[in-house]
């Protein structure tokens, strides 16, 4: 594989993982809207444990499992694609909470 061919595929890769990411955040948002005062709450705490959670924890625990996937790449791939989207569907949902609605129709 060409570094041009990796670049590409790691882009292609980015904008699926973005793209469902967005999607997610579309629906958390929209839960979020029509949830009780104490859902909301417990749902904010759920959003926010991921960045609260500190990132040599998450290496570790991935580094302890992608050893285990070293002869099968493509679901190493899959498993970092689904850790990334984890990261960034909230972030998107936050996003989306807190961006300002447009100014005209």
């Amino acid at each position: 594989m060409t570094l041009v061919s990796a670049c590409g595929w790691g882009f292609l890769r980015a904008l699926v993982i973005a793209a469902a990411a967005l999607a997610a955040g579309h629906l958390i948002r929209d839960l979020l809207a029509s949830a009780s005062r104490r859902e909301k709450a417990a749902a904010w705490v759920l959003l926010l444990t991921p960045y609260l959670t500190p990132a040599c924890l998450v290496g570790y625990a991935y580094g302890n499992f992608a050893l285990s996937l070293v002869r099968h790449p493509a679901w190493n791939h899959a498993f970092y694609a689904f850790l990334l989207w984890m990261k960034l569907a909230p972030l998107a949902a936050l996003v989306l909470c807190f961006a300002p609605s447009a100014l005209s129709a």
